[in-house]
């Protein structure tokens, strides 16, 4: 026992003076899972050994804890092992099996007349080969004392032990020595190294996730702890803090208790003000200058996980990702972006940016494929906030030389001519989730200017989500103000026009009340391009709901055939012409004229006549009328124009091989599409039972519908064509 007793890492157990840092579970949290390890551990069948993993701070140690001290009141605890990084004896792997069978003599006198002949005879098999002490100081001597009464071992940490490989044969040795008396439970973080270390079917696997309804039991009651208990806390009001605040708190934490625990330590600091310290935490004060920061033991796992990763240069590239998001997704950071994403942008191989992450799983979920729909995701909500903060990130934080070399990478991503068009049917490309106006946080170079002058305008105006064309607006302000290139800044004015013109043009009203038929008689725009006009009339047609998310320009330029430049041209100069400034949103009265004008009926039956709107119908079709559900009139459209064969084929397709459920104005469409079916010369009934079945009027119903259609003719002068 003396030998044994010297080769432990005493400090190393569930009960000794080291484990007042590591605190068991809270109370009343936890449950479940101390519910499944407490079934688990009295089992009288066989059972596989278990590894119980979970991302950086979800509570395992604890968990771990908890289940140590459940096992030591009933006797059924053989020995517990936390590993500790950096620890002198703590994080040693030599120090495991004897620390494990020292404990396990202290609780089986069985077990301890059995092993001591063998120590005593020969005293260097505490310092043998991981396999050799486990058979020769525990597995032998627990095999020869012929014990039924079951013991569980307890390895706590094992992702702390020195040497990845060291922590693969602890991981083997454990899963080896499992037997129905002598039951094996390895803790750790998800590190792929670890699982790779066994045949997954050799073992069975318990996930602990990050729980909010935890989290909030544990501050509501270590913050009403505080309160009653904290010298300045005195006459404090009940409730403290404010329930927005612990929903906030909660929301940053993730479930996890590693963030909820730091608050309260930081908050609870008897040397400071709880109240002063809070606004702090929440962003509302500033610390001051001898205190700590809020969230230096967080931080010091973050910087101690990215640390561990070999490849630092691509991991920060990688990081850096993260903020040119959209800033809609900053909460779950790489919640949009797959491996081929990530790839995209840094021009590397899928199989690079693998590599890359996968020390980094006991952070953020890494997906299993290269497939698009296996997406990153982060396990702390607060790891964003630890990256956009230079004093947290140190450095880890995006500096502007890595700021420069993204912002290339991200133009390029927005240059690629092989983008997709309105009409493309497969995933979404990376560019709809980035942050476009993260290029104006950096200085600019000439690698940049080159690209800007040829970025891919379907990124603005085909699918990606605009606000206004405030977006490009932000671009053109920061090229004039790093003096860029005359040529490059008459190219983004241009944009910033189209982009207005856009917005205008969805904002109009019906164009039978625009103005009275007195104000229009003396208005002339002669000199209008005809392709203009039509572009403005096909608005009208369309009649596009008010304050959409997408840009309706790409529609319009697809079903018309109008390329970017030829769009840029014709709404750029219309808006010039009238004398539209491109910093402001509203209309001018030149510009209201032009666009009145455009809409008159008699221009629209002279632009749109029957033989041009079955051309517009058949490319609406083509380009998945379902994306344009803002779209009230399409299916106007359609009923507008005669019975042809290519029109119908076309509305087959469409009919046949697409789900109607999600459509905006589900009844009126049907309702359309029907009609205009019964006017064919050889109705299509496979076509109508599949309309059937997904909608079936009201009588009341029809009778709107057709008064609505009624009224969208006569707008657009069509009525005397019935």
């Amino acid at each position: 026992m003396r030998i044994l007793h010297e080769a432990a890492a005493n400090e190393a157990s569930h009960d000794s003076g080291e484990s007042y840092g590591r605190p068991p579970c809270h109370q009343d949290t936890r449950k479940e899972y101390l519910s499944r390890l407490d079934a688990w551990s009295c089992a009288t069948e066989c059972s596989k050994p278990l590894w119980m993993c979970g991302p950086a701070g979800t509570g395992k140690s604890s968990i771990a804890q908890s289940l140590c001290e459940q096992l030591h009141t009933r006797g059924c605890l053989g020995g517990g092992f936390f590993f500790k990084r950096g620890h002198p004896s703590r994080s040693n792997a030599q120090k495991l099996f004897p620390t494990l069978a020292y404990q396990l003599a202290t609780v089986s006198p069985q077990f301890r007349a059995a092993l001591a002949p063998c120590v005593a005879k020969n005293p260097a098999l505490v310092g043998k080969s991981l396999p050799i002490q486990l058979q020769t100081l525990i597995l032998q001597p627990y095999h020869d004392a012929a014990s039924k009464h079951p013991f569980v071992m307890v390895i706590d940490g094992l992702d702390e032990c020195e040497g990845e490989n060291l922590q693969q044969h602890i991981m083997r040795c454990a899963m080896d020595a499992h037997s129905l008396s002598l039951r094996f439970l390895v803790v750790s973080r998800p590190e792929s190294h670890i699982q790779a270390a066994v045949p997954p079917m050799s073992f069975d696997r318990l996930i602990i996730e990050g729980s909010f309804q935890d989290i909030r039991r544990y501050l509501g009651d270590e913050f009403e702890h505080i309160r009653t208990t904290h010298e300045a806390m005195l006459g404090t009001i009940q409730p403290w803090p404010d329930y927005k605040v612990i929903n906030t708190l909660v929301g940053k934490s993730s479930g996890h208790f590693i963030y909820a625990a730091t608050v309260i330590r930081f908050i609870g600091d008897r040397d400071w003000n709880p109240l002063e310290r809070l606004d702090v935490v929440m962003g509302a004060g500033e610390p001051d200058a001898d205190s700590n920061s809020p969230f230096a033991g967080l931080d010091q796992l973050y910087i101690q996980i990215l640390k561990a990763v070999p490849s630092q240069f691509r991991l920060r590239r990688i990081l850096a990702i993260a903020s040119a998001q959209k800033e809609v997704w900053k909460l779950n950071s790489f919640n949009n972006f797959s491996v081929d994403n990530i790839a995209q942008i840094l021009q590397t191989t899928p199989v690079n940016i693998h590599l890359t992450l996968c020390r980094l799983r006991s952070v953020m979920w890494i997906p299993k494929t290269d497939s698009e729909r296996e997406l990153f995701s982060w396990h702390h909500a607060s790891f964003p906030d630890f990256l956009n903060n230079p004093e947290r990130a140190g450095e880890f934080f995006l500096n502007a030389t890595t700021r420069s070399r993204l912002a290339v990478n991200v133009i390029k991503v927005f240059c690629d001519s092989q983008c997709l068009s309105p009409s493309f049917e497969g995933p979404r490309h990376v560019a709809e989730h980035l942050e476009f106006n993260f290029i104006t946080k950096t200085k600019l170079s000439s690698d940049m200017a080159k690209s800007l002058d040829c970025v891919n305008l379907d990124f603005f105006f085909g699918w990606r989500l605009t606000t206004n064309g405030g977006e490009t607006k932000e671009v053109l302000n920061w090229l004039e103000c790093q003096n860029a290139p005359r040529k490059l800044i008459q190219h983004w004015e241009d944009i910033v026009y189209m982009a207005k013109f856009d917005v205008l043009m969805m904002k109009l009203p019906a164009t039978d009340t625009l103005m009275k038929p007195q104000e229009l008689q003396n208005i002339r725009f002669d000199g209008v391009s005809p392709r203009l006009l039509r572009i403005i009339q096909l608005y009208a047609l369309l009649e596009f709901s008010p304050n959409v998310a997408n840009c309706c320009l790409a529609y319009v330029a697809t079903v018309l055939d109008v390329c970017w430049p030829e769009m840029m041209t014709l709404s750029a100069t219309a808006l010039r012409s009238t004398g539209e400034d491109l910093h402001l949103d509203h209309m001018n009265d030149s510009t209201t004229l032009l666009i009145i004008d455009a809409l008159k009926p008699h221009r629209i039956r002279e632009s749109h006549p029957e033989a041009t709107l079955e051309v517009v119908a058949k490319r609406l079709l083509l380009i998945r009328a379902h994306d344009l559900q803002f779209s009230k009139s399409w299916t106007c459209i359609l009923r507008s124009c005669p019975p042809t064969e290519d029109l119908l084929y076309a509305l087959r397709l469409f009919v046949m091989h697409r789900n109607f459920y999600n459509l905006y104005g589900l009844g009126r469409h049907i309702y359309h599409i029907r009609a205009w079916l019964m006017s064919c010369p050889s109705t299509p009934l496979d076509m109508l039972e599949k309309l059937n079945e997904v909608y079936i009027a009201t009588a009341f119903d029809e009778q709107n519908y057709e008064a609505d259609w009624m009224e969208w003719r006569q707008r657009n002068g069509f009525l005397q064509q019935v």
